[in-house]
């Protein structure tokens, strides 16, 4: 009896042995590589659920007048391809009419405030937008000129920049330098002696070259370089109008 029972355990090892065997040998050098599971999943990346950001290339221009009893407004304004500068773009905009309309009480005024300020006889304030564009092969520009006439005695005007890397993220004037590289100080020197600055007779107009972001907060990018713009008042007088140095 206990040879029988050894016999059949040797019986069921060489017939377990010669099945893995025989799979050994319709396998060999298959490369199984090639073959998947029906119900395997990958990690590759389903690029339609993830677009590629449009870049913020101006598609059209849009404009927009409106009339009232003591204000006009003449606004334009673009729409591009990327919903994120549209908005940036677009909340500038919005901000600056709301803006006008309440510094002035315009919307609200009525005929004895307008009499007072001297709104008559057709006279009104008045608030006008537009805008130009640059456009490199990887920044996209927009330079909007802000002019509001409310009664002085001349009107002002200042201007607003804004810089777009294809994807629409905002540019900044520190990102298109190095950290550390001290571009401001450059910058500075470079405008002082461009507008020979350090010998005018008018101290204030070196402070508004000095080395700080906000006094060159507004450029705009070309194949021939940064463009930085100055408002009236920043390193010259009104009348001799924006001032710009490349």
């Amino acid at each position: 009896m206990r040879y029988r029972r050894a016999f059949i355990v040797f019986v069921v090892v060489v017939v377990v042995f010669g099945f893995f065997y025989y799979l050994y040998i319709q396998t060999k050098g298959v490369d199984t590589s090639q073959f998947k599971p029906t119900n395997a999943t990958t990690t590759t990346k389903d690029q339609s659920q993830t677009p590629e950001a449009k870049a913020p290339q101006e598609v059209f221009s849009q404009s927009f007048n409106e009339i009232g009893d003591y204000y006009t407004l003449k606004v334009q304004y673009p729409n591009t391809e990327n919903d994120s500068a549209n908005k940036i773009l677009h909340a500038f905009v919005s901000d600056q009419v709301d803006q006008f309309k309440l510094d002035t009480n315009v919307a609200t005024m009525t005929p004895e405030e307008a009499t007072n300020i001297g709104l008559v006889g057709g006279k009104k304030y008045q608030l006008s937008i537009e805008y130009s564009t640059t456009t490199t092969d990887i920044l996209y520009g927009y330079n909007f000129r802000v002019v509001e006439n409310t009664g002085g005695v001349h009107p002002n005007h200042f201007n607003k920049t804004f810089t777009f890397a294809k994807d629409g993220s905002r540019v900044l004037l520190a990102d298109l330098f190095k950290p550390d590289s001290n571009y401001l100080q450059v910058i500075s020197d470079y405008t002082v002696f461009t507008f020979n600055l350090a010998s005018s007779n008018e101290a204030y107009w070196l402070d508004g070259a000095q080395p700080t972001t906000d006094n060159f907060s507004r450029f705009v990018v070309t194949d021939s370089g940064i463009t930085f713009i100055f408002d009236p008042y920043q390193i010259a007088s009104y009348a001799a109008g924006t001032q710009k140095v490349t």
